[in-house]
C-alpha cells in the first residue's frame, strides 16, 4: 500500500457527503486504475454523536463492485469513547502499515486531480514529505479568504535537506504546521510524538516531523481548501485555546533540546507570547458573553501556562531585536505593558 488517507470524524455530518463524493472523483480520475490497489481510507468513527458513520457505510455499499479490483480500500474503526482530535489521529496512524500518510479533516475539500497528483510524485519521487499549497475559504458563502503558498525553495523537484537546522527553521519561520498539506513518509514519524496535547497538535508535532525528513517535495499548487466556519476551534472561545500557547511553547523546547537554533526559539516563544496576550484579550472582550465557568476555565489554564514563560520577557524582546524581529518585539512590548499581569 502506497498512501493512506486518515479522516477522524466527529460532528461532520454535515459535510461527509460532499467530501465521500469528492474521494470518488478523484478515484475516477487517477491515470492508472490499477493504483486503486496502492490508496486506502480509514475512517475514525471518535464516538460522533451525528450519522457521519452511517453515512461513511452507506456509501460504501452504494460504491462497491462485483469486480473487487474495482472496489475502494475503505476501513471504517470506532473509538470505544470519544478521545479528541489529537488522540484520533495517533489511532489512526496504528491502523496503516502504508507507505505514506495523509491527514485530511472531512469538512474540507480536496482538488478533484489531487490523489492523482499526490500517488504520481510519491512513486516516481518518493520524497519523505510531499508538501504543497492550499485555499482558505468561508462556508458560508463559499468564497475565498485567500490562497496560501508556501515559503519553500525548489518547487516541484524532489530535494535532499543537506542542513536540518535550516530547514526547520524555514519550517518555523513560515508558520504553516497544517498536517493536511502534508503527505508524510510513515516510517519517518512513528513515535516521534505522544499525542498527547488536547489541541493545536500540528502546531506542537508537524514541525518535529519535519524536522526528521531527509527530502522534500514542494509542489506548487493548491490540493485543498481548509473551511472557515462557526465550529472551527479557532472561532470558539474555550479552554481548548490555551492548547495554541502550549503547542508554541513545546514545539521552543524541543528547538532548544534538538534543533539549537536561537532564530526559531526566539520566533517560537514570541508566538507563544501572542496567543497567551490574544486569549486574554478574548477574555476581556467576551466576559459578557461566555459563562462564567468557562471564564475561570480559560483563565486557570493560561496561569498554567504563564509558568513555562521565562521568568523575564526583556531578555527575549532584545534576543527578537538581535534576530531581526524589530517590529514584533515593539509589538510584544506594548501587549506585555497592556496585559501582562
Amino acid at each position: 500500500m502506497i498512501l493512506s488517507v486518515l479522516v477522524p470524524m466527529y460532528g461532520v455530518e454535515e459535510y461527509i457527503p460532499s467530501f465521500l463524493n469528492n474521494i470518488k472523483k478523484n478515484l475516477e480520475n487517477l491515470s492508472d486504475k490499477d493504483w486503486f490497489n496502492d490508496i486506502e481510507f480509514i475512517f475514525l468513527d471518535d464516538k460522533s454523536p451525528d450519522k457521519s458513520r452511517q453515512l461513511v457505510d452507506q456509501w460504501i455499499l452504494d460504491n462497491k463492485s462485483k469486480n473487487e479490483s474495482d472496489n475502494i480500500q475503505v476501513k471504517i474503526i470506532e473509538n470505544s469513547t470519544n478521545l479528541g482530535l489529537t488522540k484520533s489521529r495517533a489511532v489512526l496512524l496504528a491502523q496503516t502499515q502504508a507507505e505514506y500518510i495523509w491527514y485530511i479533516d472531512p469538512d474540507d475539500e480536496i482538488d478533484g486531480d489531487a490523489m492523482n497528483q499526490i500517488l504520481s510524485i510519491l512513486k516516481d519521487k518518493q520524497p519523505d514529505v510531499l508538501l504543497f499549497n492550499y485555499e482558505v475559504f468561508y462556508h458560508d458563502s463559499n468564497t475565498t479568504k485567500y490562497h496560501e503558498q508556501l515559503n519553500l525553495p525548489n518547487k516541484d523537484e524532489l530535494t535532499i535537506i543537506q542542513d536540518k537546522k535550516s530547514w526547520y527553521r524555514l519550517a518555523i519561520l513560515d508558520d504553516k504546521h497544517y498536517f493536511w498539506n502534508k503527505v508524510f513518509k510513515r516510517n519517518k514519524v512513528l513515535s516521534l510524538v505522544e499525542f498527547d496535547i488536547v489541541a493545536y497538535e500540528d502546531i506542537a508535532y508537524t514541525p518535529i516531523w519535519l524536522y526528521h525528513c531527509e527530502s522534500y517535495y514542494y509542489l506548487n499548487q493548491s490540493l485543498i481548501r481548509y473551511r472557515i466556519h462557526e465550529n472551527s476551534i479557532t472561532k470558539q472561545l474555550n479552554a481548548k485555546q490555551v492548547a495554541v500557547v502550549q503547542g508554541y511553547l513545546e514545539q521552543a523546547e524541543f528547538c532548544a533540546d534538538q534543533v539549537k537554533d536561537d532564530k526559531s526559539h526566539t520566533y517560537l516563544l514570541y508566538k507563544a507570547y501572542m496567543y497567551y496576550f490574544r486569549l486574554k484579550k478574548n477574555l476581556q472582550k467576551n466576559k459578557q458573553s461566555v459563562s462564567a465557568e468557562i471564564m475561570i476555565d480559560v483563565n486557570q489554564k493560561l496561569q498554567q501556562q504563564k509558568q513555562q514563560f521565562p521568568q523575564s520577557i526583556y531578555p527575549l524582546l532584545k534576543e527578537m531585536r538581535y534576530q531581526g524581529m524589530t517590529a514584533r518585539a515593539i509589538k510584544l512590548w506594548f501587549l506585555n505593558w497592556r496585559h501582562g499581569s
